[in-house]
């Protein structure tokens, strides 16, 4: 099955309720690359890569959310496969520069 990457941004309740976490975890045991981080305006962005079929998993875990987020909305975006991360990581302020 071929690679894609995919970017997911979610709105809602979802800062304070470990889901960045547990994204990491979920995305790790589907043995996805890339990043979860919390933007400025409260919502997340995800990008991963890695098998199409795990992607489309990841990406339905992450519409669902873990416990005790909300999900307000999500947009998500398919991209072509690049390979520029090796793991997936939760991704703080002084990443983003």
């Amino acid at each position: 099955m071929p690679k894609k990457g995919v970017k997911v941004l979610i709105t809602g309740r979802v800062l304070g309720v470990n889901f960045r976490s547990r994204a990491q975890r979920k995305a790790t045991q589907l043995k996805l690359t890339g990043y979860i981080k919390a933007m400025p305006n409260r919502t997340l962005e995800v990008f991963a890569e890695g098998q199409e079929q795990a992607l489309q998993d990841f990406s339905k875990w992450l519409i669902e959310g873990p416990k005790h987020a909300e999900i307000e909305d999500t947009e998500v975006q398919w991209y072509p496969f690049e390979g520029s991360t090796n793991r997936f990581t939760i991704k703080y302020a002084v990443d983003e520069e």
